[in-house]
């Protein structure tokens, strides 16, 4: 679809020009976005703030509008697309797997097999991090990242993406070299069970208390001096590991757990 301003605009007012110009802004996002949901290669965008508009400037060349900046008037606005769009992130997902030798029928090289998968199960003896965007895998519901047994597996940290990961019931990154889990944690609040046995945690953010759907977190096997008086508020919790740390004493608090 096209939009035409040009025809009538030696005729217009600067005011009703201005106008004009911003409608036929306004269409070509509309139509632009529209195209790219009809076609499942092409992402949709995605947009960010929303800056303001202050005024119009129009620069005619042959009767025709050619140039449109910092757009105007009475109020509209104009966005910014985010700085990777989701088709970029599936193929950085892609590349990691390529580089790690990953096999296709875990981690697909379509993008929509890719963006598709509910459960990924990952062998952390071949990488020391998850891709960077794996929070792009928006369906997950269970990822599994381990090693066969203690010391095994060579993950280190988390991204931060993980947190994106809105529908993930089930994080298990057992026999890993994780030394600490990071605050994001705290944001997948749809998470019902947790394990992070035989790791090097020598700490648990207070975010974790944040996990309200929480019904198993296996913490065993790790560095634990001391662990965090917001896990007595996971009142769903039924299973809590905390054997083979290095722990004094736990709140007391965490005996009220009734489940």
């Amino acid at each position: 679809m096209r939009t035409s301003i040009a025809k009538d605009s030696d005729s217009m007012s600067p005011i009703k020009l201005a106008k004009t110009v911003v409608t036929a802004v306004a269409l070509t996002l509309f139509t632009s976005a529209a195209y790219s949901g009809a076609n499942y290669h092409q992402q949709q965008p995605t947009y960010t703030e929303a800056k303001p508009i202050n005024e119009v400037v129009v620069r005619k060349t042959e009767g025709a509008v050619v140039s449109l900046v910092n757009t105007v008037a009475e109020k509209e606005t104009v966005t910014e697309p985010d700085s990777l769009s989701l088709a970029q992130q599936l193929d950085s997902i892609i590349q990691w797997a390529e580089q790690h030798k990953i096999p296709a029928t875990v981690i697909p090289r379509d993008r929509h097999k890719l963006f598709a998968l509910t459960e990924l199960e990952l062998d952390s003896r071949q990488f020391e991090s998850l891709p960077i965007d794996i929070g792009a895998l928006g369906n997950l519901k269970s990822l599994i990242v381990s090693g066969k047994y203690r010391d095994s597996g060579k993950l280190k940290s988390l991204p931060e993406s993980i947190g994106k990961l809105s529908k993930l019931t089930e994080l298990s990154l057992d026999y890993n070299q994780l030394s600490s889990l990071p605050e994001f944690i705290g944001k997948l609040s749809k998470l019902t069970e947790l394990s992070l046995h035989s790791n090097q945690l020598s700490s648990v953010p207070e975010s974790i208390g944040k996990l309200s759907k929480l019904t198993t977190l296996y913490l065993g096997g790790n560095q634990l001096s001391s662990v965090p008086e917001s896990i007595s508020k996971l009142s769903n919790l039924r299973r809590l590991d905390l054997g083979g740390n290095q722990l004094s004493s736990v709140p007391e608090s965490i005996g009220k757990l009734s489940k």
